[in-house]
Parts: C-alpha cells; structure tokens; sequence
C-alpha cells in the first residue's frame, strides 16, 4: 500500500484537501486551499512547497498546483481507506457520520490493504461512501486475504 511516509497528519490532510479538489474537477490553488484549510496562503505554500520536494504534486502556472502520479495514488488510496473505514463504523458499529469520519481520519493511512479489502468484502463493496461520495475500489478487490 502506497503510504504518506514522511509526512505530518497535517501534510496528508493537505494532500487529501487537494485530491477532493481534484475529484471536484476544482482548480488547486493557494487561495482555495488557505480557504478549505482554514489557514492563510503563505502556510499553504510552504505545504506545497514540502510536497513537491517529495514529488507527490507539481507546479502548473503561477499559484495553481496538480497532483503528481505518484501524489495521486497515495491520495486516492487515503480516500478509499478513509471511506471504507467510515462506511464500516456506520454501518457495522453504528457510530454516527460525523464521529466516523472523526474516527477513520486517525487511521486511515494506517491500516492495511487486508483489512480494508476485508471491510469492502463485509459491505459487500458499497460504490459510495455515508456522504455520498464515490468508493473507487481498484486494487483493493485483490488485496483480499
């Protein structure tokens, strides 16, 4: 599984931010981000900054920023992590949405491909996550063990 090694829960909080950005087919940029993050354009560019040294996104134009292949896989598996895991504390545990996410948010570059495959398998493999939002399996049907 493609980890985040190296990073700061709040550097992977950057990168999940850009790639629901993404998936919003919304520009990434400093401006936008400060706003989503709640904190101001310099910190973000120091963020972004961090992130391209470690080639996970890449400069387009002046403020505007994209993920990287590599910046992409770690943060679409994050997003499938994160959406199985809260998926599963809902539908299995009971735990309300919002204490889920909560929850998932602490684990869900941690765990690993198995267990969430597992998860999947348990849910028999919902296509959405408990806000709606697409669960992109992919290699995850394979990591069954």
């Amino acid at each position: 599984m493609p980890k985040s090694r190296g990073l700061t829960p709040a550097q992977d909080r950057y990168l999940a931010i850009i790639y629901s950005f993404d998936e919003q087919k919304r520009d990434i940029t400093t401006g936008g981000l400060a706003k989503a993050l709640g904190v101001t354009p310099a910190s973000v560019s120091e963020a972004l900054k961090f992130l391209e040294s470690k080639k996970l996104v890449e400069r387009r134009s002046w403020g505007k920023y994209a993920l990287s292949q590599r910046g992409r896989e770690i943060a679409s598996r994050m997003s499938h992590n994160h959406r199985v895991l809260e998926t599963y504390f809902v539908s299995v545990l009971g735990l309300n949405e919002g204490a889920a996410c909560e929850e998932a948010s602490k684990i869900d570059m941690l765990v690993g491909d198995g267990l969430v495959a597992s998860m999947c398998r348990a849910l028999s493999w919902p296509s959405v996550c408990v806000h709606g939002r697409p669960i992109h399996h992919g290699s995850c049907r394979g990591c069954e063990r």
